[in-house]
């Protein structure tokens, strides 16, 4: 992982440059980009990176070299909107999730766009339908799929005419550079934040209106929700995959999951509904074995609420 990670500063129309040393956090540069910035991304060589531009409908190119950042003045057109981009672990690809209503759901359909990042210069060689108004985006770390997550109407009032209670999981079957959408799967109220599990094999959806985590069972291509739900104490708006900072599925014991956080509360006893999301458990499992792990806000004991920022690092 990078040591300089990037962040992206909408209101600012700027990009930070940190070094992380330790425990020592510093803001070595700030990139300006000259309209607002949504989310930020690297290459898996950590050579380049993207952002999107949110007003500007564009992805623009960076160059990195350690922690020196360029923003080369290349910009792709992409879909309406783009609120969030990932790359491929492989690194052949980036997909942009295009909002297409300026952040909010309006009842059409919008796009993610497809970006050939072999190409020289790289280049936009396709846009998919996935559904209404996608916002969170993640890339499974097998690189089989990728899911846009869909606001489909749950973030507006009950009484409009496209409101919907629930939001959607629009999935992605990545074949080569060939992106199809091959699904959706709904999920709990104005869903945000997602992030697979470091095997592929669970997808976590962050939903705002709800306060909870929906868990879904990922094999292959096939994505199914497993009916289970995390309870959270505040509203998820950002989730964030990570080798630290995660919540970690201990072992199961009398009916209650333990579940211990690396930073914050340690030992906290959550409900027996979370521990039986997997139908393949057994009464025999080792104790102590980690079962899944989820990402935590840096700043809070528990799930964050809202995250200020995109974070990207390598």
């Amino acid at each position: 992982m990078s040591k300089s990670p990037l962040v992206a500063n909408r209101a600012d129309n700027s990009i930070s440059v940190l070094s992380i040393q330790g425990k020592d956090v510093q803001l070595v540069d700030t990139v300006p980009m000259g309209e607002q910035v949504a989310a930020v991304a690297f290459t898996p060589d950590g050579k380049r990176a993207l952002a999107v531009t949110f007003p500007g409908h564009k992805a623009a190119l960076l160059e990195v070299d350690g922690q020196k950042v360029t923003y080369t003045k290349y910009d792709m057109n992409v879909g309406l909107w783009p609120y969030n981009i990932g790359v491929t672990p492989n690194g052949k690809l980036a997909i942009t999730a295009n909002n297409g209503a300026a952040g909010n759901a309006d009842g059409h359909v919008d796009t993610v766009s497809i970006i050939d990042l072999e190409a020289t210069p790289p280049r936009v060689i396709d846009h998919v339908v996935v559904g209404d108004a996608p916002e969170g985006f993640a890339i499974s770390p097998t690189g089989e799929i990728a899911v846009a997550i869909l606001l489909n109407g749950s973030d507006g009032p009950w009484q409009a005419p496209l409101y919907n209670k629930n939001g959607r999981v629009a999935v992605l079957k990545i074949d080569g550079k060939t992106v199809t959408k091959i699904g959706d799967v709904e999920v709990g109220g104005l869903p945000e934040g997602a992030v697979f599990s470091q095997d592929g094999k669970y997808l976590y959806v962050g939903n705002f209106n709800d306060r909870d985590v929906s868990i879904l069972k990922v094999d292959g291509t096939n994505v199914t929700d497993t009916g289970k739900r995390l309870q959270l104490p505040g509203h998820p708006a950002s989730m964030r995959g990570g080798p630290d900072r995660l919540l970690q599925l201990l072992r199961r014991d009398r009916g209650a999951a333990r579940v211990r956080v690396q930073q914050g509360e340690a030992g906290r006893e959550v409900p027996e509904g979370l521990v039986h999301h997997r139908p393949d458990w057994a009464e025999g499992m080792v104790l102590g074995d980690p079962l899944f792990r989820l990402n935590v806000a840096p700043h809070v004991a528990l799930l964050g609420i809202a995250a200020a920022h995109a974070v990207a690092s390598s």
